[in-house]
């Protein structure tokens, strides 16, 4: 009886170790996930542009992001005085990257929003230098047709 008990219990350790390293994901996984996700709900994505921007977000942060499902979106509309967005209602992430600088700010945006778990429901908007914006109107977050946000509600 004592050895089916811990035959039992061993091969229930087993089985949960190994469904431990199949549930996470490696750092490149993370960052194709987020980019995959940005592929489905961005109207405007392009891989050559996401890639390198995603290349620059910490991995803990895009994990954050994942978590919540928060999305990046390049957003060319964008005007260069307010080239970072944040669209809080959605959980949109959105930058021009035909801007210099806009993908440097949106890194910082995110892994200082990431840190302090701080994803505020009002739209927020930067410049290239990190100066929040006020009193700005941006376009609205246009979201591709038929797609869904899986947004968490915070």
């Amino acid at each position: 009886m004592k050895h089916r008990f811990l035959l039992g219990t061993a091969a229930c350790v087993m089985a949960l170790g190994a469904a431990v390293p199949a549930m996470a994901q490696s750092d490149l996984e993370v960052r194709e996930n987020a980019d995959a996700y940005s592929a489905s709900v961005c109207p405007d994505y392009s891989k050559d542009v996401s890639m390198p921007m995603l290349r620059g977000v910490p991995v803990g942060a895009l994990r954050v992001l994942a978590q919540r499902g928060i999305v990046l979106c390049q957003s060319p509309q964008l005007t260069a005085d307010a080239p970072v967005v944040w669209y809080g209602q959605y959980g949109v992430y959105a930058w021009n990257p035909y801007i210099d600088g806009a993908a440097t700010q949106l890194v910082a945006v995110i892994d200082n929003m990431t840190r302090n778990e701080s994803f505020p429901v009002q739209m927020m908007i930067w410049d290239t230098n990190g100066v929040r914006l006020t009193g700005r109107t941006v376009p609205a977050f246009q979201l591709r047709p038929g797609a869904r946000l899986r947004v968490q509600s915070r």
